[in-house]
């Protein structure tokens, strides 16, 4: 027994020893933080990585971890019901309109002869009145009046220059959806009694007035009586009874002209009174907005202080949304976010005349012509077509021949020319001419010489139009001068580093350029003197989305990178990240085409399986990205796409075998500031089902036009730097401790 306890003391003594025999060799400090090397083992000084800066602007820099609150809904701040204020029938539910729109107005919607009547109050020749404030009546040519409104102190009812102004105006009947304005007519209950009692009382002040003169008339006519009396009595030539019977009579029309005064101001009131009451048959909103119902239609009876329709004020727009509960942290009212609607919009244009799938458009200028546009299609119907996207109608075209790619010269070169890549392998080109009678011409151009073994899937002309590369599923590249007669010239072909086939090809400058394919990379070549070398170093890999086209900017500084949900805007450069898109609305990655347009401020993806495309705004110069519109087409999935040269419009193929136009928004638009808002409430309550709170941002700013209350946008919240995380050293240059990994290294 004692053997083995000594036994067990000796080899717990010689495992500790070995142990901290072990623990002494780990004695060189590694920092955790990438950008600083390990100390050399020669003593010296390490030195520190410097990292590639980007210019992704403050809003993507470290420690500022932005807050995305999806599917937010803009909700009107201000809903009013709108009630009648009499009883009666409504003769309309309708607004004014003026006698030369009524040709823009369908005559369904069109009710003629509604009586509206108002006091008429008679102005001086020199009074200066707006166009719309004057009244003109028949009975009183010559004179100039205005309506009279109830409670001015400069709008008196003198008798006499008092009228019942009566017109018989057309008016629009409204529906849900039509916009009205502050105190303009939206219905009228039938007026025609109180305009008979609006006309009595004005006969009242008539009366009074008149009344008042016979008044005064006699009292002025004893008071001649009364004086001529007493001067009559002092010479014996009148009795004291005259005297005081001329002098009570006086006093007595005094007193009655004094009732007649104040009946007077009685009438106006009365008046007044009518009017007011005339008034509220017209039922006038009191603030501007959106019909969003309507409670009793046209010739439908009303009872007082019954709603007849539902206004809302879309100048002030609410934004509601639900946050997460551990991103509500921190969030407080009165925050500033960024609004990004969700603007949807459908296509301008659409050209029939496919029979099958489009595999390709694109967009060319006609030379001679000016600048007039061409969108050319393929499609698996075995057709190339021509289209004018002024007309929306077809000019020409080719058959038998599946085109998989197509491209037209730049609008700068000399030649309007345009390439399509065939299934079969090879290249067709083909020139767009005005003729001299102004018509347009398709010259097909010399055929080029076999190249590709495949499907050519890619093609792209150079700066200047004079050289034509090619793609293929073949693995190939080809590099072709195009002659002054139209003939192409191979110039080489090269087995690109792609392992699987290329699916995009453009010209980043005039001997650089960029190819993707379906191995989930791209790259660089270098095609000076006619032929093509892959440039060293310049690979991107590690592509994880399904973007096939990853377009290039306008001046070849910038390339797209697929990573799922998330475009990345790669520097050719350096490879710094100059911006991201990210797929905040939508739940499938991005797909086919991503796209710069041709003036570099927008970017146009696609997204399969939510038949939409997207535009946004080119992150760069600092700049975040946002949606500025979704391209909705309900009925099939985008297949391809391509601008025209002055970024004016967008054309794209689609599924269901049309090609669509759509307009793009102007540049003002893209470079406007964020929409903000102000948040005005950060609800206190768990949803206990989603884990959700609610918030509410009041916009800024007042409405830009196109907000509609029911629409769906993102809020983006930037909590602050106050939660970004740093790591500090301290004042002798030592490194702290917690951020030191130690290990052993053997001398």
């Amino acid at each position: 027994m004692m053997r083995w306890l000594g036994f067990c003391v000796l080899s717990g003594v010689a495992i500790f020893g070995s142990v901290f025999a072990l623990t002494k060799t780990f004695t060189s400090p590694v920092v955790s933080d990438p950008g600083v090397r390990p100390a050399p083992e020669d003593g010296s000084v390490p030195s520190v990585v410097q990292p590639t800066t980007s210019s992704t602007g403050a809003r993507q820099s470290l420690g500022q971890q932005m807050i995305i609150v999806r599917d937010a809904r803009f909700v009107s701040t201000t809903k009013r019901e709108i009630p009648s204020e009499r009883d009666g029938k409504l003769l309309v539910v309708g607004t004014e309109i003026a006698p030369g729109d009524e040709a823009k107005v369908p005559g369904s919607r069109l009710i003629k002869n509604i009586p509206v009547a108002t006091l008429a109050i008679e102005v001086g020749p020199n009074d200066k009145l707006a166009p719309e404030e004057v009244l003109t009546l028949g009975k009183r040519p010559g004179k100039k009046y205005r309506r009279f409104r109830p409670g001015m102190d400069s709008d008196n009812l003198v008798p006499g220059a008092v009228e019942i102004a009566v017109d018989f105006k057309t008016f629009r009947e409204l529906q849900v959806g039509d916009l009205v304005k502050p105190g303009q007519i939206v219905a009228l209950v039938n007026p025609v009694l109180a305009i008979d009692e609006l006309a009595v009382k004005q006969q009242k002040l008539d009366i009074n007035e008149a009344e008042r003169k016979s008044s005064e008339a006699t009292k002025n006519e004893y008071f001649t009586r009364w004086k001529l009396s007493e001067r009559l009595g002092n010479a014996g030539g009148a009795s004291q009874d005259d005297i005081r019977m001329n002098r009570l009579a006086y006093d007595r029309y005094g007193q009655e002209e004094v009732a007649k005064k104040a009946a007077i101001t009685q009438a106006q009131r009365e008046l007044s009174g009518a009017q007011t009451v005339l008034g509220m048959h017209e039922i006038r909103p009191a603030v501007g907005g959106r019909i969003k119902e309507i409670y009793r239609k046209t010739g439908e009876a009303v009872k007082n202080l019954e709603p007849v329709l539902q206004i809302q004020d879309t100048d002030r727009l609410r934004v509601e949304g639900l946050i997460e509960i551990q991103n509500s942290r921190g969030i407080r009212e009165g925050m500033k976010v960024i609004v990004e609607p969700t603007r949807p919009v459908t296509p301008i244009l659409q050209l029939r005349g496919h029979l099958q799938e489009i595999t390709c458009v694109a967009v060319g200028k006609v030379g001679g012509s000016n600048g007039t546009s061409i969108v050319v299609s393929g499609s698996e119907d075995r057709t190339i077509r021509f289209w004018d996207p002024t007309e929306g109608k077809q000019l020409f075209q080719v058959s038998g021949l599946i085109a998989r790619a197509l491209a037209t010269t730049p609008p700068n070169a000399k030649r309007s020319l345009i390439a399509a890549g065939l299934e079969n392998g090879s290249v067709h080109l083909a020139e767009l001419k005005k003729a001299a009678d102004g018509q347009l011409q398709i010259v097909q151009l010399p055929d080029a010489p076999d190249c590709h073994s495949r499907s050519v899937t890619c093609v792209a002309f150079s700066p200047e139009g004079d050289i034509l590369a090619t793609g293929g599923e073949d693995l190939a590249i080809c590099l072709w001068k195009v002659g002054a007669d139209g003939k192409l010239t191979l110039l080489e072909k090269k087995k690109s580093t792609h392992k699987s086939a290329l699916t995009y090809l453009h010209y980043a400058e005039k001997e650089r350029l960029v190819s993707a394919g379906r191995d989930k990379t791209i790259h660089v070549w270098n095609t000076a003197g006619g032929k093509v070398a892959l440039v060293a170093g310049e690979e991107f890999g590690g592509r994880s989305g399904d973007v096939s086209q990853p377009g290039v900017s306008p001046d070849g500084k910038f390339l797209i990178y697929d990573q799922g949900k998330e475009l990345k805007i790669m520097s050719l450069a350096d490879r710094h990240l100059a911006g991201s898109i990210l797929n905040i609305t939508g739940s499938l990655p991005f797909t086919g085409a991503a796209l710069f347009a041709p003036d570099g401020r927008t970017v146009l993806t696609n997204c399969a399986g939510e038949n939409r495309v997207e535009l946004w705004r080119a992150p760069l110069g600092g700049r975040r990205s946002s949606e500025l519109r979704q391209l909705v087409w309900t009925a099939g999935q985008a297949t391809c796409a391509a601008f025209m040269p002055d970024s004016r419009y967008v054309v794209t193929g689609t599924t269901d075998h049309q090609v669509l136009l759509w307009e793009m928004p102007e540049t003002q638009e893209v470079d406007q500031k964020d929409l903000t808002a102000t948040i005005s409430l950060v609800e206190n309550f768990i949803d206990s089902t989603n884990r959700q709170v609610r918030i509410w941002a009041e916009l800024d700013t007042p409405n830009p036009g196109w907000l509609v209350p029911g629409g769906t946008s993102t809020l983006v919240i930037e909590p602050g730097k106050s939660g970004s995380l740093s790591l500090k050293t301290p004042a002798n240059g030592s490194i702290p401790p917690n951020n030191v990994l130690v290990r052993t290294v053997k001398p």
